[in-house]
């Protein structure tokens, strides 16, 4: 599920009209295009709201990021948020992240 609230009433992006109150979408509701401009558009909050699966989505997502490129990984160790936003089409948390980086590094060992 994915929230999106405007910071003005009746703000139009992406075929959709959107509220100061946020409205709730299905994942599947906005293409990847669609929802790259939801996310790139400042006046819009966009926010994935059942965290349960979107840990799920993120540990996948970390399994699809190539280990090779330094720029999608943290000195740490660690997906970047950027690129596993990038990879899902929504914002990801940094505890969400956290949460799905230690599922992803445990199932490994």
């Amino acid at each position: 599920m994915i929230r999106i609230t405007s910071t003005q009433e009746g703000f139009r992006r992406a075929g959709h009209v959107f509220g100061t109150a946020g409205q709730e979408y299905d994942d599947n509701a906005f293409d990847k295009e669609q929802l790259a401009m939801l996310l790139d558009e400042p006046k819009l909050t966009v926010e994935v709201i059942d965290n349960e699966t979107n840990v799920d989505q993120v540990v996948l997502a970390i399994g699809r990021l190539p280990i090779d490129d330094p720029d999608l990984w943290m000195k740490s160790g660690g997906p970047q948020i950027k690129a596993l936003e990038a990879d899902l089409g929504v914002k990801v948390t940094a505890e969400v992240r956290d949460q799905a980086w230690q599922i992803y590094s445990e199932a490994r060992d």
